[in-house]
């Protein structure tokens, strides 16, 4: 890409004169009416000469030939929308993933979310590894995904539904993959999978649960059980559960108390009595 160079640009907007200090910019060449600028930061006029010296302004340099590099051996069109989208993308050393797997654990690692969700996505994660076909961005393709859900059935046995949760991770990554110009065509545009049903969970019994309650054990076993029965009676989730402190979330009305929060999972409210088998515990 020869004639496609990056330079230093200062003071573009001849600021200067007026402010004391002027813009230092990275200017990207890619024709006669196509330039794309990344400012770095705002120096003053005898400063200039020992910051575009540096290591920080090197290391820019050095990050925007990664992309136009990257750009030339995927055959892309040298434009600064593509240009943009991938430097958007570069990882803490500078560097564009170079399989698809890296480009999905930098997304987990750096989308903020509950650690529930992150565990989740994790293990996805993990399934594109094993699977073993997704190896670069040109493996991302209908047929692969079609193989990738026949795989993720036949390996533990997962329900649709399960299954669906899977595919909801990986079509947002190739969704994102494609709006960042990684992959010429998100599959999911044409590919579909039935949601389909979870399996079917029958309700204890209060004579099950007192069985339980009643079930003499030690230790954290004990403690195990303990937490399961106070969920079972107050209907928290096991984050609720763990996030549960009686002097500053309850409040009593009567003779009884109740729990007054927030789902950790969704920041829904609610508002829930603290029934006498949970209150024993």
């Amino acid at each position: 890409m020869e004639k496609n160079k990056v330079r230093v640009v200062y003071d573009r907007r001849k600021k200067s004169p007026v402010k004391g200090v002027g813009d230092v910019e990275l200017c990207i060449y890619f024709g006669p009416r196509e330039r794309k600028y990344i400012k770095i930061a705002s120096v003053k006029p005898e400063d200039l000469y020992a910051f575009q010296t540096s290591d920080e302004v090197k290391k820019k340099i050095e990050q925007c030939n990664n992309v136009i590099n990257e750009m030339e051996e995927r055959n892309e069109p040298m434009t600064a929308e593509i240009f943009s989208s991938k430097f958007q993308l570069l990882d803490s050393a500078g560097f564009i993933p170079k399989t698809f797997a890296d480009f999905v654990a930098d997304m987990v690692d750096s989308e903020v979310m509950k650690a529930g969700t992150k565990k989740h996505k994790k293990v996805t994660l993990d399934a594109i590894i094993r699977f073993g076909r997704f190896r670069t961005f040109d493996d991302i393709t209908v047929d692969n995904i079609r193989l990738f859900n026949d795989w993720l059935h036949k390996e533990g046995g997962r329900t649709d539904a399960t299954v669906h949760n899977y595919h909801k991770h990986l079509m947002k990554w190739t969704r994102i993959a494609f709006e960042r110009h990684y992959i010429t065509d998100d599959p999911y545009k044409r590919l579909h999978f039935s949601r389909g049903r979870s399996k079917e969970r029958n309700p204890l019994t209060e004579e099950e649960l007192l069985k339980l309650r009643e079930l003499p054990l030690n230790g954290h076993i004990e403690r195990a059980r303990d937490l399961f029965i106070f969920s079972a009676y107050t209907g928290l989730a096991y984050a609720d559960v763990c996030a549960f402190d009686f002097d500053t979330m309850t409040e009593k009305l009567g003779d009884t108390y109740y729990i007054d929060g927030s789902r950790l999972k969704t920041g829904n409210k609610f508002f829930t009595p603290i029934l006498a088998p949970a209150m024993e515990i």
